[in-house]
């Protein structure tokens, strides 16, 4: 039996509000938008919140940390593209899905 996790109903809440904030603001900018930097930086500043209150509730195991480090990795070099091409919508849309991805995985983890 599975002991039970008070914190998890915030967690998955928290996912929840970082996907619907995220989806808003993709609807809020056209492609080849030049807020695609923004967006971006809001992007970021919404995921390390949700990811922070993660972190504070459970540490991730050793064994998930290599795919931990590779998704922020790829998300630092997402965001250095978008830097050097801040009209690559298709960018944006990387760094979310790579966003998501950690997130979930967190959240995962945090289950176990």
């Amino acid at each position: 039996m599975r002991p039970h996790r008070p914190w998890t109903p915030f967690a998955l809440a928290a996912s929840v509000l970082l996907a619907v904030t995220v989806t808003w603001q993709l609807q809020q900018a056209p492609a080849g938008d030049p807020l695609i930097q923004r967006e971006a930086a809001a992007l970021t500043r919404d995921y390390a919140g949700a990811l922070a209150q993660l972190d504070r509730q459970v540490a991730a195991p050793p064994e998930i940390a290599p795919a931990l480090h590779t998704l922020d990795e790829s998300a630092a070099q997402i965001r250095r593209a978008i830097a050097t091409e801040p009209n690559a919508h298709f960018l944006l849309d990387q760094l979310r899905r790579t966003y998501a991805r950690r997130l979930e995985l967190t959240q995962r983890a945090a289950m176990t």
